[in-house]
């Protein structure tokens, strides 16, 4: 499988398909906190079977969930896999990552804004 620079194996386009309604209670955990961080996939084998199983035969050791919200409503997420466990922590997350998502979200959802 191809590795990019940071030794992270690339995901197949077939991935780019998951929707929130095939990972039930997964919204929900994402409201509570703002985004998820799964810190080792065994964490999820029997919560979201679907999403371990799409990860695990990627050799992915961690991910990372993070809502984009829209005006109205949550329009999507993005999903980071890492092969290298504990290369992020929360701090860093929550930081960073969730609020350069957001910034991007307006352009995203720009047909509802007013």
């Amino acid at each position: 499988m191809e590795k990019d620079a940071i030794n992270t194996t690339t995901i197949n386009p077939l991935f780019q398909n998951i929707f929130l309604s095939t990972l039930p209670g997964l919204e929900d955990e994402l409201n509570q906190k703002g985004f998820l961080h799964i810190k080792s996939l065994s964490e999820i084998e029997d919560k979201y079977p679907l999403l371990y199983q799409t990860f695990a035969n990627n050799s992915t050791k961690e991910l990372v969930i993070i809502p984009i919200n829209g005006i109205n409503n949550p329009i999507g997420f993005i999903i980071i896999g890492l092969n290298n466990i504990q290369l992020l922590t929360d701090k860093k997350i929550d930081t960073i990552l969730v609020s350069e998502i957001q910034q991007i979200s307006s352009l995203l959802d720009y047909k509802n804004i007013k």
